[in-house]
């Protein structure tokens, strides 16, 4: 299928049954497009024995579905360019709480005079968390550069001497509801989930040690950082289950 990056795994219903949509016959490589006199799209519903949509999910990936990894959904609404400003103007703040591990309120109290140049002569984020007065140091990745240096002729944000412009938590939350919708990637999608990418998929997974990981979100125990990894070892034990069967299947054919 074209453009395909896997299925979202959050189109179960309290039944366990598995819903998701195809916008149009020409995501089909077999498809001809000259031969196309009109676009249609279908709904498909896969309804299984199981009781619930973690049990389901079990057995669909058992069964083969592609489904969607977290750096998969990441990357999808990355690329997404949205031509409704308030929605591009969240998509923007999501995308760097992701590379950055801020949480909203943190976020939207940052000014210029939070980056600084750190031991390494790069940009970096010198901050203290709101909720527990914790000094944060973040380098600051690239891919966050771009939309700090996106924002900084913005008008709104020159007026209240911040990175961004300023936005409720409320609106903003109300706005990835959308910005999800559109994307398909999750019903339950809030800021907060941006700050658990940044520590999963952005930092342990790709081998930032825990120890990092926890100074950068700000955490006063390393206990608290140690529940992001338990959810990287969980992935990990999955990817080396399917790994352990692959060989199985070699050695018996």
């Amino acid at each position: 299928i074209r453009d395909f990056r896997g299925l979202n795994t959050m189109n179960f219903d309290k039944y366990g049954n598995y819903n998701f949509g195809i916008s149009e016959q020409l995501v089909f490589p077999e498809i001809d497009y000259d031969n196309v006199e009109q676009r249609r799209g279908f709904n498909i519903t896969i309804v299984t024995s199981a009781k619930t949509a973690s049990e389901s999910l079990f057995l669909l990936k058992e069964l083969g579905f592609p489904f969607a990894k977290k750096e998969e959904e990441l990357k999808i609404i990355e690329e997404k360019e949205f031509s409704i400003t308030r929605l591009q103007h969240v998509k923007d703040l999501f995308i760097f709480s992701c590379y950055t591990g801020l949480s909203y309120i943190d976020l939207i109290q940052l000014s210029p005079e939070n980056i600084q140049i750190g031991i390494d002569k790069k940009y970096w984020l010198f901050t203290s968390r709101e909720k527990t007065d914790n000094p944060v140091r973040i380098p600051v990745l690239p891919n966050a550069m771009d939309i700090i240096n996106k924002y900084k002729t913005d008008p709104k944000a020159i007026v209240y001497n911040r990175l961004f412009p300023p936005i409720s938590n409320q609106k903003l939350n109300s706005y990835l509801k959308e910005i999800a919708d559109l994307c398909q990637i999750s019903k339950n999608f809030t800021f907060h989930l941006a700050r658990h990418t940044f520590a999963t998929t952005v930092t342990l997974t790709n081998g930032v040690p825990i120890e990092s990981v926890s100074k950068m979100l700000g955490h006063s125990k390393i206990s608290t950082t140690q529940i992001y990894a338990k959810v990287v070892e969980k992935k990990l034990g999955e990817d080396m289950q399917k790994l352990r069967e692959r060989l199985n299947e070699k050695r018996v054919s």
